[in-house]
């Protein structure tokens, strides 16, 4: 019987989708004043990067994600009080 989970071949592809959709996710997050899920989007952010080290397309996108989400939540924990 062959296995159930077979390789994913393209994992690029579905991680610079998923990267993608994360920006709308970070304003969101933002702009209901949520840290905890900027934070959670945060780790997601470096699994990915840690996934494809090499990948110029995903190191880009990931470069760009991180950015536009530090700048949120450095935004975030201003209007909180917080420190960041």
């Amino acid at each position: 019987m062959d296995s159930v989970f077979v390789d994913v071949t393209d994992t690029a592809g579905i991680d610079t989708a998923e990267l993608d959709r994360l920006l709308p996710n970070i304003e969101a997050a933002a702009a209901h004043l949520d840290l905890a899920a900027l934070d959670l989007i945060a780790r997601r952010v470096a699994a990915i990067a840690e996934r494809h080290v090499g990948r110029l397309r995903v190191g880009h996108l990931v470069r760009r994600v991180d950015r536009q989400l530090r700048l949120r939540r450095a935004q975030v924990a201003r209007r909180l009080g917080q420190p960041l």
